[in-house]
């Protein structure tokens, strides 16, 4: 084993200590006080980093609607006017590691929200291949200022970014994603984006 991937599994290992111990502590305050949101957002968001350690725990299928919903909750908690959902269909399943989604998801939402976005859309439909493939499609659309035309080809590039310097970024969010999406799930993620009038930018994400 390389000494780069030791030294992060022993990090990885002495992280899993405190972090357990941290989720039983909120649960345990939780049950004393049961309606203490500030409370159980700190324990959700505990249990998010420990899913993110364990995150090639495996594949399953998974329903969009939740996984999508639960992003959204979170991003709510920002500075955005309206953060909505609408699906095509009742409900929309894919195969695949269900932590892996969420973190495209939030990824994505994140951006919109550093962008200043105030209105993000997001839309889930079906789209029929043939009489026997289909794809899920994940779109994803915000108001903000846009991307430069310049810019747009690159922001899947290990380390690009268009955020402010002073800013703490380390460049890696879009291009996990197009990393996830190509090698976990088989899939594509593109974009498109305006500035000026009309401006905000759309992330097509495409699961077969």
């Amino acid at each position: 084993m390389p000494r780069s991937s030791k030294k992060i599994d022993e990090l990885l290992h002495d992280i899993k200590s405190p972090l357990t111990s941290a989720i039983i502590s909120c649960e345990e305050a939780l049950d004393k006080d049961p309606l203490n949101e500030n409370l159980r957002d700190v324990r959700e968001s505990l249990k998010y980093i420990a899913s993110l350690i364990n995150a090639d725990s495996g594949d399953e299928r998974f329903s969009v609607r939740e996984v999508i919903s639960s992003s959204i909750k979170s991003a709510k908690k920002f500075s955005i006017d309206s953060c909505e959902i609408n699906f095509s269909s009742p409900d929309n399943y894919i195969y695949g590691n269900t932590i892996k989604f969420k973190r495209v998801i939030d990824n994505i939402l994140l951006n919109a929200i550093e962008a200043l976005a105030t209105n993000i859309v997001i839309r889930v439909e079906i789209v029929m291949a043939n009489s026997e493939n289909a794809s899920t499609v994940v779109k994803i659309s915000d108001n903000g200022p846009g991307i430069m035309a310049g810019d747009l080809e690159k922001v899947f590039d290990n380390g690009f970014s268009t955020k402010d310097k002073t800013m703490v970024n380390s460049g890696l969010g879009l291009y996990i994603c197009k990393s996830i999406i190509e090698k976990d799930f088989g899939g594509q993620i593109s974009v498109e984006s305006k500035i000026g009038r009309d401006h905000g930018t759309t992330f097509t994400l495409v699961f077969p």
